[in-house]
């Protein structure tokens, strides 16, 4: 396990909602993908979204 993976699970709580609260604030830089699924749905939803800004 890396540094990142050894860390509890406050830990990764804290950085998730960083990271919403960026995505919040520019979301012309930054988009939510629900990674809820099969990794074919989850693909299939980020490829969505990089389709959009290409």
């Amino acid at each position: 396990m890396d540094r990142f993976e050894q860390e509890d699970a406050d830990f990764h709580r804290r950085v998730r909602q960083g990271y919403l609260e960026i995505a919040k604030r520019e979301p012309e830089r930054c988009v939510v993908i629900d990674a809820q699924g099969t990794p074919e749905e989850v693909s299939a939803r980020v490829l969505k979204e990089v389709e959009t800004w290409v």
